[in-house]
């Protein structure tokens, strides 16, 4: 009997020396890291640091295009173009957020936004712009002019060349756009002069 006792107690301390380490203490949940995808408009566009609203909105692209962010705007807002239109910069990815915001030309000319190319055949890509409202304001202009994609920096339009890839946009709305009877007013233009 005794050795049926001592195996039982041998059975007992085998299974206790056995068992798993407990369980480390549960780890604390990490707090959220501050947002680093997205860059909001009205911080720039309301703030009196800029000489114009022109210069806030650009300013806050040009921050959203160094973080490879997402340019948000604010619902229903109407942000004022006043000295030029929002200018974008070659091999320089960018997601433009609308939300139903409206970008409104308040320049004397139609355009809200610009391929700005500085020599033949810059490349633009991965250019989203979604949700977005560009107003013309009944404005005109000598030449052919559009709410976006006019290709400016120096020389007529039909002088410049770039190369565009993967532009996107995606529920966008254009108003206000002047008609002119020669054709030379369109909502967008951005043409190939070339053949493929």
């Amino acid at each position: 009997m005794l050795a049926g006792v001592g195996a039982i107690v041998a059975v007992e301390e085998s299974s206790t020396t056995s068992r798993a380490p407990p369980e480390p203490p549960p780890r604390p949940i990490p707090k959220p890291l501050p947002p680093h995808g997205k860059v909001l408009l009205d911080a720039y566009y309301d703030s009196p640091a800029y000489s114009s609203r022109t210069a806030a909105i650009q300013a806050a692209y040009a921050a959203a295009a160094a973080r490879n962010a997402v340019l948000e705007c604010r619902a229903g807002r109407v942000y004022s173009l006043d000295t030029a239109a929002l200018q974008l910069q070659p091999a320089t990815p960018i997601t433009i957020e609308g939300n139903g915001a409206t970008f409104r030309s308040n320049w004397g000319k139609p355009r809200c936004i610009d391929f700005m190319r500085t020599v033949d055949y810059q490349t633009f890509h991965d250019i989203d712009i979604r949700d977005l409202i560009f107003d013309a304001n009944h404005h005109t202009s000598p030449t052919a002019a559009s709410a976006v994609g006019n290709v400016m920096s120096g020389g007529g339009i039909h002088s410049q060349r770039i190369n565009a890839t993967r532009i996107t946009l995606r529920r966008c709305k254009w108003i206000n756009v002047p008609y002119g009877t020669t054709g030379s007013y369109s909502c967008f233009a951005l043409q190939s002069l070339h053949a493929p």
